[in-house]
């Protein structure tokens, strides 16, 4: 209660976006290492991939914590330590934010075109589904793009991604067709 009202803002570390479907960005298999078709959570955080993605909003009460001795999945060493992945990013920098463009897909089952964007005259390369999904799906979406990030890279580092209520990351792709974003 805030003077005598009560207070109707909740908790955004409890559930921080509700209306956010973490099912899209997850896995629509599992792999030979990994069985990310459902959000986790882990810590204060939970996740959701595809490993091309990932997003991380504050965790959610109705996403459990990952039992990594439940499975063989989990039992695998290489299972990514999702907080070091996110602080290497964030050590990065700094990042030049764009908002999202819009990419229109000429088809629902389209092979995703890469997106090209340009920094300090390197290009990076973006799926064109991944940046659709991310600006259909998430509220006030802006990618921060950085030059480790390029395609002409030996080791790819990915975009940073930011919106109302979480972060994520982004990996790149090769520029082949690309159209520019």
């Amino acid at each position: 209660m805030r003077n005598g009202k009560r207070s109707s803002v909740r908790s955004a570390w409890k559930n921080p976006m509700p209306d956010i479907d973490l099912t899209q960005f997850c896995a629509k298999e599992a792999d030979s290492q990994y069985d990310f078709r459902a959000p986790f959570s882990k810590g204060p955080w939970t996740y959701a991939t595809n490993r091309m993605i990932i997003i991380r909003v504050p965790r959610r009460e109705d996403v459990a914590e990952i039992d990594t001795g439940a499975t063989w999945l989990y039992d695998n060493p290489k299972l990514p330590d999702c907080e070091k992945i996110f602080s290497n990013a964030d050590g990065r920098g700094p990042y030049t934010w764009l908002d999202v463009p819009d990419v229109t897909l000429e088809c629902h089952f389209a092979k995703s075109i890469p997106v090209k964007f340009e920094i300090n005259e390197v290009a990076i390369g973006l799926s064109s589904i991944l940046l659709d999904l991310i600006r259909k799906n998430l509220p006030n979406p802006q990618i921060g793009l950085i030059e480790a990030a390029a395609t002409t890279c030996k080791v790819l580092v990915p975009v940073k991604i930011r919106f109302d209520g979480g972060t994520g990351l982004l990996m790149p792709i090769r520029l082949s067709e690309a159209r520019n974003g």
